[in-house]
């Protein structure tokens, strides 16, 4: 009986060992977008989420992720993570494996960097982020707006939304200036 049960756990701890190396190689051939979203996603399971966390940060990312992320502004998806300290992580990461934190989304058209977006989103933690992670503040999308332009805009055009630490956090980027 006792031989048995050496044998089921060693079994067991080969079935184990064996997933993980599979899942392990799976992510390390996966882009780092999509192991940023399965790292940020709170619905998946904690050992899938360390996974992708030790791929992303074992394997990625490749010069063409660089390229990928830096053509969809990709610096904000990072500092969008829920967890600050893991966006600051994530997004130090990237950067000091080339992305371009002022990289300007072609896809769209809009010509937004990731600072851009993350006032679109009103998110005054990813505004926050990139700030102290280097993104220029003064940096324009195709209609010639700063990041704190834009937030004034939108501030106007949609009173029932408080984008002041926004505005706050960009005031103080630029120097201070208080243009209305």
């Amino acid at each position: 009986m006792r031989k048995l049960l050496k044998w089921s756990a060693l079994v067991l701890v080969f079935l184990v060992v064996a997933t993980a190396g599979v899942v392990l190689y799976e992510f390390r051939t996966t882009s780092t977008f999509q192991l940023i979203v399965v790292y940020m996603d709170q619905d998946n399971p904690e050992v899938i989420r360390w996974s992708a966390e030790q791929a992303l940060y074992a394997f990625h990312p490749d010069q063409d992720d660089v390229e990928q992320l830096s053509r969809e502004a990709g610096a904000r998806y990072a500092a969008s993570l829920p967890d600050s300290e893991e966006a600051r992580s994530v997004l130090t990461h990237l950067v000091s494996n080339g992305l371009d934190i002022d990289s300007v989304a072609e896809m769209d058209g809009s010509e937004f960097t990731a600072l851009h977006a993350a006032v679109l989103s009103n998110d005054h933690s990813a505004v926050e982020i990139l700030l102290n992670e280097g993104a220029d503040p003064k940096v324009t999308d195709h209609e010639g707006r700063t990041p704190l332009d834009l937030a004034r805009v939108i501030s106007r055009n949609r009173p029932d939304r408080d984008f002041s630490r926004v505005i706050h956090l960009l005031e103080q980027a630029e120097g201070g200036s208080r243009r209305s």
